[in-house]
């Protein structure tokens, strides 16, 4: 399995800036992948290379795992502050819709009344119809 490290760090390890390193790449001495370079290709190809800490491929092959584990982690059991600032956030939402939908309900059961308050002083058809929307509404309002 292949390891991966930045171009900046590859540098340190040959003792050399990142510019020329960049050169070899262009040069086609060197392959990179995604911006980073195999160790074990700087190790074949530069096989007396200095490196700037003891046991660096343990340390890349530590940070992998860890940093993997980590996502699968997040991924899994997400952190308990989001979802608590997330459940907050949504119980504040669900508060609102609620005052919404009783002010709306309201609303709704205010014309019905003005409605039948209307109903006698109307035309025969003017009843009829007052009637059908009141019929409508509450059928409306018991569809919920």
């Amino acid at each position: 399995m292949a390891h991966f490290i930045g171009m900046a760090r590859a540098a340190r390890m040959l003792g050399i800036d990142r510019h020329t390193l960049q050169e070899l790449v262009h040069d086609g001495q060197l392959e990179t992948f995604e911006g980073q370079v195999d160790v074990e290709a700087l190790r074949e190809r530069y096989p007396g290379m200095l490196t700037d800490e003891p046991g660096i491929l343990e340390h890349v092959r530590t940070l992998r795992q860890t940093a993997f584990a980590r996502r699968v982690q997040e991924a899994v059991a997400p952190n308990p502050e989001a979802l608590g600032a997330q459940l907050h956030k949504l119980d504040v939402e669900l508060s609102i819709e609620r005052h919404h939908a009783r002010k709306y309900r309201q609303i709704v059961e205010d014309l019905v009344r003005k409605l039948n308050e209307l109903h006698p002083t109307v035309t025969v058809e003017q009843r009829m119809l007052i009637s059908d929307i009141c019929c409508w509404l509450a059928g409306r309002m018991e569809d919920r």
